[in-house]
Parts: C-alpha cells; structure tokens; sequence
C-alpha cells in the first residue's frame, strides 16, 4: 500500500481496487481517488469504483449533511468497493456531495436538485 501524506495525527493509506485507488479518512474527512496515471477529478474516481451500481431509490436523510440521500446497490463484483469506504462515515466528494456506506450499499447526499437529477437519470 502507498502512503500519503497525513493530515494532523492521520496516517492515510492507499487502498486498491482494480485499477482505481483511494485514501478515505474518517479521522480528518480526506477522500481522494487516484488512476494508473495518479490524481483523479473526484467525479472520475466515483464514476471508476461505484458507476456500475443500481439505484435502490431516496431514503430518508437522518444525521445526513443533506436532505436528500440516495442509496444505491452494487452487483457482487462491485461489493468489495464499498469497503475502501469507512463504514457509517460521511465524506465530503465536492462541495454539494457526500458518500457513505453501510457496508451493503452506497449513500449520495446532495442539497442539490439539479445533481439529484443527473444521478437519478435512466434509473
């Protein structure tokens, strides 16, 4: 596993799936995703680990930071990516979204309804 820079008392990790890479901290909040070719826009890196899963539909947002949460389901393959996530643990993805997970499924928060929008479209 590579090292990245730590951020306060954190020691980040890269954790690998396939050919996409992220470090994800509970700690300090630091979600950051990485190609064979290094950094990725963090839209890139969600759409390279979690673009396959299906929309379960919107659940109600307790102890969300948005009112709007949308919960989606990996297929068996793309299970294991869930867990590069810290589980029950709220990251920042930009500044109008944040992902979680339950272990079994994928959470998008956003008070965005335009953005809501896009990741409901065709499903």
């Amino acid at each position: 596993m590579q090292h990245i820079q730590a951020q306060g008392s954190c020691r980040h990790e890269m954790s690998h799936w396939g050919r996409t890479a992220i470090v994800a901290c509970r700690e300090c909040g630091l979600l950051q995703f990485f190609g064979p070719r290094g950094p990725l826009d963090p839209a890139e890196g969600m759409a390279a680990l979690f673009g396959n899963y299906d929309l379960v539909g919107p659940l109600t947002a307790v102890g969300a930071p948005a009112p709007r949460v949308l919960a989606y389901r990996p297929n068996q393959a793309g299970k294991g990516a869930l867990a590069l996530l810290p589980p029950a643990c709220w990251l920042a993805v930009g500044d109008e979204l944040w992902v979680a997970s339950d272990g079994q499924a994928l959470l998008l928060a956003t008070p965005n309804q335009l953005m809501v929008d896009n990741l409901t479209r065709g499903a």
